[in-house]
C-alpha cells in the first residue's frame, strides 16, 4: 500500500512539474485586436518569444539601468546601459564586438578625447548615422550635458576575446552645449534622445526645453526648434500667468512636461516623434474622432510625423486613430481563460497607453513601446493597428516595462525591458508574417500577392476587419470596383467604399456612354417632336374655329 501511495505520489509530482514549465513556456496571453466599433476580438499571437539577452550571460555583469538600443543597417546591435557607463555592441550573430566606455569589475576601457578620459554618466539615447562608408554612433551624455560621436566602422570586427573588444576608444567629435539665445540662460541642457539627418544635423529632445525638437547643425551649434505642439492651457493657468512676475513664470515653464520622450527618422528623412504626456481626457477625445477629422485627430496625437517645417504630416485615417488600446476591455479580454480574474482588472483600471520609444521600417510600419499597458502595438503607414503582443507579467514574452523598440533581422523585434534590465527578441508567426508582407506587397504595387496575403490572413483570423480593407483595396487598386466594395461594406471602410463606388459608376457609364448618349437625343428628339405634332394639331383646331 505504501508503495502504491508512494507511486502516485511521485506521478502527481512529475505532472505539475510538466504542467507548470508547460504553463511557462506558453504564450502568456491570447491575441486580440478591434473591430471597427472598438470592440476587441479574439486573434492569433502575431510574435512570439525567441530569446533573452542580458549581461551576465557574457561574464560582464548585469545591465543596470539600460536606457535605449538601437540596431543598424547591417543588424549590429547597440545597448546604451546607462548605470554601467558603457555602450555595449552586438553583432547579429548577438556575439559582443565591443564594448565602449566604462567596463569595470570586467576590463578597463577608456574613452579619451584630446588626451583626456572621459565618462558617460546617465547617458539616455543613442543613435547610428549611416551613409556610404560611413557609420557614426552618436551618444546623449545626458549627465554631461553633451552628444559624444564616435566613427564605429573599423570597430565591429570580430574579436578573439573580451578584452580586445575593450580597447580605449577615441571621441570623433564632441558636442557640448549649445548657445540658444532664446531660451533662459540657467536653463539645464540635458539631451535625452536624437536622431540625425542626411545633412548630419542633429534632432534631440531635452528635458528641459519645452520647445519641441532641438535641430543643431552638423558643428553641433543651435539651428532651430520645430515640431512645437500647441499646448491648451487651463483657464485658471492663463489668469496666473497675467498676473505673475518673470520669476513666477520661469518657474511655472519649468513645471511643464517635456512634449516629446523619444524620436525616430525614416527612410525618406521624416522625423517621427512620440510623447507620453497627453491627458487621458484628450486621447479619448481624438479617440473617437472620424478618419476625416484630420484636425480633431492630430490636436492631441501621441504619435507624429513631421516634415523639414515640423508640420504633422501623420496619416490617421484607421478606424481609430494610432493611440494604443482604446478600450479597458482590451486587457480584460486577452487574459480571458488565463486564469486571471477578469473583475479584479476591471477595478483597477490603468488608464490610457503610454508611448516611450516608435522604430519606423522601410514601409512606413511603425512599431511602438507602450510602458502603461506593456505591450508593443505595430501600425501602418495610414496608421491602421496591424496587431499588438505583449502584458504585463514575468513569462517569457512578458513585458514589465518596455521603454525601447527597433527591428532585427528583417521581421524579428527586440525590446528592451529597463525592469528586467534585459533584451527580449521576439519573431513573428505565420500569422505576422503574413499581415507585414501582405502590407508591404501592397506599398510595392505587388496587388494580386497583397490581394492573396490578405486572403491567407482571413483564413487565419476571420474577425480580421483590415485584412477584408486591405483585400478590398487591392482589388480596388486591380480595377474590380464591385468586388472592392463587397470587403469594404464588411470592413466599414466608408472612405474607399466611396472611392470604389466612384470608381464603379464612372466604369458603368464609360463602358455604356454612347449607347446612352443615343438613348437620351432620341428621346429629346422624341419630345421635340410630339411637341410640334401637338402644337400644330391646335393650331389647326383653333384656325378652324375662327374661319367658322
Amino acid at each position: 500500500m505504501f508503495k502504491k501511495r508512494l507511486t502516485a505520489i511521485l506521478l502527481l509530482l512529475i505532472m505539475c512539474v510538466g504542467f507548470g514549465a508547460s504553463v511557462f513556456a506558453m504564450p502568456p496571453h491570447k491575441g486580440y485586436t478591434y473591430d471597427n466599433m472598438g470592440n476587441p476580438t479574439a486573434a492569433p499571437l502575431p510574435y512570439t518569444f525567441d530569446m533573452e539577452v542580458n549581461g551576465s550571460a557574457y561574464g560582464i555583469g548585469n545591465f543596470s539601468s539600460p536606457t535605449d538600443v538601437f540596431v543598424d543597417e547591417d543588424d549590429y546591435i547597440y545597448l546604451l546601459d546607462s548605470k554601467n557607463c558603457r555602450v555595449i555592441i552586438f553583432n547579429s550573430a548577438l556575439d559582443i564586438v565591443r564594448i565602449i566606455g566604462n567596463t569595470e569589475n570586467v576590463v578597463g576601457s577608456q574613452i579619451t578625447h584630446k588626451g583626456e578620459n572621459l565618462t558617460l554618466t546617465g547617458a539616455s539615447g543613442l543613435f547610428v548615422y549611416e551613409y556610404f562608408d560611413k557609420k557614426l554612433l552618436y551618444v546623449a551624455d545626458t549627465g554631461n550635458a553633451r552628444i559624444l560621436r564616435f566613427d564605429v566602422l573599423e570597430e565591429l570586427g570580430e574579436k578573439d576575446s573580451l578584452e580586445a573588444a575593450c580597447t580605449p576608444i577615441e571621441v570623433e567629435s564632441y558636442y557640448g552645449q549649445p548657445v540658444i539665445d532664446i531660451i533662459n540662460e540657467n536653463t539645464a541642457y540635458k539631451p535625452l534622445k536624437l536622431t540625425v539627418d542626411r545633412a548630419e544635423r542633429m534632432h534631440v529632445i531635452c528635458q528641459s526645453i519645452n520647445r519641441g525638437v532641438v535641430k543643431l547643425n552638423p558643428d553641433g551649434t543651435f539651428n532651430s526648434f520645430y515640431g512645437m505642439p500647441e499646448v491648451s492651457i487651463p483657464a485658471y493657468e492663463k489668469f496666473w500667468r497675467l498676473i505673475s512676475n518673470n520669476e513666477q513664470l520661469d518657474r511655472m515653464e519649468k513645471q511643464v512636461a517635456t512634449e516629446y520622450n523619444n524620436i525616430d527618422v525614416d527612410a525618406d528623412g521624416f522625423v517621427w516623434v512620440v510623447t507620453r504626456t497627453l491627458g487621458d481626457v484628450y486621447i479619448k477625445n481624438s479617440m473617437y474622432t472620424d478618419y476625416d477629422d484630420v484636425d480633431g485627430r492630430k490636436a492631441f496625437a501621441p504619435v507624429r510625423k513631421l516634415n523639414s517645417y515640423g508640420t504633422d504630416i501623420t496619416s490617421r485615417t484607421g478606424a481609430f486613430p494610432p493611440v494604443g488600446d482604446i478600450s479597458s476591455l482590451a486587457i480584460d479580454y486577452s487574459a480571458a481563460g488565463s486564469g486571471v480574474n477578469v473583475m479584479a482588472q476591471l477595478q483597477t483600471l490603468i488608464g490610457i497607453s503610454a508611448f516611450e520609444d516608435i522604430a519606423v521600417d522601410d514601409y512606413g510600419c511603425y512599431a511602438i513601446a507602450d510602458s502603461q499597458r506593456h505591450k508593443i502595438f505595430m501600425y501602418d503607414c495610414d496608421g491602421n493597428l496591424l496587431f499588438q503582443f505583449g502584458n504585463d507579467g514575468n513569462q517569457f514574452g512578458s513585458f514589465k516595462a518596455p521603454i525601447a523598440v527597433d527591428t532585427f533581422l528583417d521581421d524579428k523585434i527586440i525590446v528592451l525591458d529597463s525592469y528586467d534590465a534585459s533584451l527580449m527578441i521576439l519573431s513573428p508567426t505565420d500569422y505576422g508574417t503574413c499581415i507585414l508582407e501582405a502590407v508591404r506587397a501592397y506599398q510595392t504595387g505587388e496587388y494580386e500577392e497583397s490581394e492573396a496575403l490578405w486572403g491567407e490572413v482571413l483564413q487565419m483570423n476571420s474577425n480580421n476587419m483590415l485584412a477584408y480593407s486591405g483585400v478590398g483595396k487591392s482589388l480596388y487598386r486591380s480595377g474590380n470596383y464591385k468586388a472592392a466594395m463587397e470587403h469594404f461594406t464588411i470592413s466599414k471602410n466608408v472612405e474607399y467604399y466611396s472611392k470604389a463606388l466612384e470608381e464603379q459608376l464612372n466604369a458603368v457609364i464609360g463602358d455604356k456612354f454612347t449607347l446612352i448618349f443615343l438613348v437620351i437625343i432620341i428621346v429629346v428628339v422624341a419630345m421635340w417632336i410630339f411637341k410640334l405634332i401637338k402644337q400644330f394639331r391646335a393650331f389647326l383646331r383653333n384656325g378652324v374655329k375662327k374661319v367658322m
